[in-house]
C-alpha cells in the first residue's frame, strides 16, 4: 500500500489548509478485473474509493468532499486535466493530461494525479468535466475550420488548373 501526503482547503476559506493522507491499493474483483482503492484520512473526513482506475478513485473523493466544501490541492483536482481512456487501462490512470484550449493533446503533457498544485489551478468534478467538453468542442471546430480552408484551398485549384 502506497502513501501519499496531500493538502485539502476549505473553499470558503482559503487560508484554512489541512495535511490528509491518501493510500491506495490494487486488488482484482470477483470478475478478474483490476481494482483501485483509495483510502482517505483527514481530520474532517475519512473514506475510501474504490474504482477501475486511481483517477476514478479521486474524482468520487473530490464529489464527497466538494459536499462538505473542500478541494484537494493536486494536479488530479485541476480543471484543465484530463485522463484518457489509453492512461486508466494501462496505467490505472495515474498519469493525466494537462490540457490547454486549441492545443492537441501532447505526452509532454502527462503529469502525475497526485503532484501538488495551488488553489488558483483546483475546481469541481463538474468544472473539470465541462472544460473537457468545450476543449473538444473547440478541437472539433478547429478541425472543421481545418477541412474547410483545404476544400476551398481543393476548390480554388482545381478552378485554377483545369
Amino acid at each position: 500500500m502506497k502513501e501519499i501526503k496531500l493538502k485539502i482547503v476549505k473553499i470558503e476559506e482559503p487560508s484554512n489548509i489541512l495535511d490528509s493522507l491518501i493510500s491506495y491499493s490494487t486488488s482484482y474483483h470477483k470478475s478478474g478485473n483490476l481494482l483501485y482503492s483509495l483510502d482517505f484520512k483527514s481530520s474532517i473526513f475519512t473514506g475510501v474509493f474504490e474504482s477501475p482506475d486511481i483517477f476514478s478513485c479521486l474524482c468520487e473523493l473530490r464529489k464527497s468532499l466538494e459536499k462538505i466544501g473542500w478541494y484537494i490541492l493536486c494536479n488530479g483536482s485541476r480543471i484543465n486535466v484530463c485522463a484518457t481512456g489509453m492512461a486508466r487501462q494501462m496505467g490505472g490512470g495515474f498519469k493525466i493530461y494537462l490540457l490547454t484550449m486549441g492545443e492537441p493533446m501532447h505526452r509532454k503533457n502527462l503529469v502525475y494525479i497526485f503532484d501538488e498544485v495551488g488553489l488558483e489551478e483546483v475546481g469541481t468534478v463538474d468544472q473539470q468535466l465541462d472544460f473537457l467538453q468545450k476543449w473538444i468542442k473547440f478541437s472539433q471546430l478547429k478541425q472543421q475550420i481545418r477541412d474547410g480552408i483545404a476544400r476551398d484551398n481543393e476548390e480554388v485549384e482545381e478552378r485554377d488548373n483545369p
